[in-house]
Parts: structure tokens; sequence; C-alpha cells
């Protein structure tokens, strides 16, 4: 899966991502739905959602959220019938990170890593936890590749 992020977000990332270490990561949230129906179609599509922030700075360091969603919708080749959604999966991870004590970074500086990094981070905890609630809930399981990170071009950016 590509991921595209400015090139001002990588340059930002780059200062951060030397000195900032990953200490702890949890799970936060996560919700499940399924329709009955869900088993009964043949083909179906997953369209993925994915954010991560900057949460708060502490004495150690900080904290940065991911969020993850799959909605699930059948695949119908008939144009008039209205799409709908037959399964979601949510979940939400907290990302504790260490700085050394002098080093002194932005807002933004440390939005650019959480943006990018965080959700590197937790990208495996997802498929994981993708995987089992996908067996468990009888769906067909998507593949969820590796995660890839890719810069815009310059006129693309904003």
């Amino acid at each position: 899966m590509q991921i595209e992020k400015s090139a001002k977000d990588f340059r930002l990332l780059a200062k951060v991502v030397k000195k900032a270490e990953l200490i702890d990561l949890s799970l936060l949230q996560s919700s499940t739905w399924r329709s009955l129906d869900a088993l009964d179609y043949e083909h179906v599509e997953g369209v993925f959602e994915i954010s991560a922030k900057f949460l708060k700075r502490h004495e150690q360091g900080f904290l940065a959220k991911t969020k993850f969603t799959l909605k699930v919708s059948p695949l119908i080749e008939d144009e008039k019938q209205e799409q709908k959604e037959i399964a979601v999966i949510k979940t939400e991870y907290v990302l504790n990170y260490s700085l050394p004590k002098k080093a002194d970074f932005s807002q933004g500086e440390l939005g650019a890593f959480c943006r990018i990094n965080a959700v590197y981070n937790a990208w495996p905890f997802w498929r994981e936890f993708l995987r089992n609630t996908c067996d468990k809930m009888e769906l067909p399981l998507p593949l969820l590749p590796l995660l890839k990170f890719r810069g815009v071009k310059k006129s693309n950016e904003k």
C-alpha cells in the first residue's frame, strides 16, 4: 500500500527520526461490525482509511495516535444497485516515543513524524489485528501489503 506525503513532511520527519525511539504501542480502541448477509456476496472490495496525529509531549518524549479503518462493500456490477457496507473494522493505537532530553523539535516536526512514522510503526499491528478479526468474522481476508511512503511530485503539492 502506498501513501503519498509531501517533500516538506519528509524533510521534517528526517530531523526527528534520528532521535526518536518507539518505547510502547498499545491498542486504544477497536470496533467491528458485519452485516448478517456479508457472506452472501461472492466478490467484495475494501476501502482503507489511515490517519495519524501528534497527541502531546511528555517528560520523556511524546505520544502519537493512529487510526486504521477498513470498510468492506460487495462488488456489484449493476450500477443502479446501491453500494452498501457489509463490514467495518476500526482500530486506534497510541504510540509512545522517547526523545533525548536536549532534543527540541517544533510541533510541525513532531506532527510530520507522527503522520508518517507512527503509521509505519503501527502498520504490522493493524495487519495482525485485521487478519485475526476477518478470520473471526468469517470475512474474506484482504491482502494488506507492506506499507510504502512516496513523496508527491512538486506540481501536486499544495
